[in-house]
């Protein structure tokens, strides 16, 4: 906002700056994060984004540079993460260097390649992505056929719903856990 607010640009010249790219919700959630201002322990993650499109307040936060929103839906899209909506979530990582969404879904893809590979079309949903690393990485991955009760290639989950706002932020700031107690299918 500053740079077009600051610069020639048409939005510094004409005093108004159109947020016609997202929605009304969208940009009305991002902003209610700009400006929360009741921080305590006890707020939760889902108290802060609450029923949102994930993907599309991603984007906001991206075109905005908005890092901490951006990680925040990093993280609730790789929860909803599944085999079904993995090549989206890979391809929505490098489309905005979502790097923690980007990382994910790519240990699902490798961890669940064989599934994968069992289902039409993921050849074309493969060169679409156009990353060739992934396409090694999948064929040097030679044991696909894990059947361990441990194993969180189905379902990651990182913990945003059920903890406080702060301890989230913890997560983002390096402290990474995943508990896949607080897992729910």
């Amino acid at each position: 906002f500053k740079a077009m607010i600051r610069s020639n640009m048409t939005e510094s010249r004409q005093g108004e700056i159109k947020l016609d790219t997202f929605s009304y919700k969208t940009v009305n959630k991002m902003l209610d994060f700009f400006y929360l201002k009741n921080m305590t322990k006890a707020l939760k993650v889902d108290d802060v984004l609450g029923n949102i499109d994930y993907l599309e307040l991603l984007k906001a936060a991206d075109f905005f540079q908005v890092p901490l929103l951006k990680k925040l839906c990093e993280y609730c899209l790789v929860n909803k993460m599944n085999k079904t909506s993995v090549f989206e979530m890979y391809k929505t990582g490098q489309l905005y260097n979502a790097e923690i969404l980007l990382k994910d879904a790519k240990g699902m893809i490798v961890k669940s390649k064989a599934e994968i590979m069992s289902k039409g079309g993921w050849k074309e949903k493969l060169k679409e992505l156009n990353d060739p690393d992934l396409m090694l990485e999948m064929i040097d991955n030679g044991n696909s056929n894990s059947n361990s009760k441990n194993d969180l290639s189905d379902k990651y989950c990182y913990v945003t719903g059920e903890l406080s706002f702060f301890a989230t932020l913890n997560i983002i700031n390096g402290i990474k856990t995943i508990n896949t107690k607080m897992c729910t299918n």
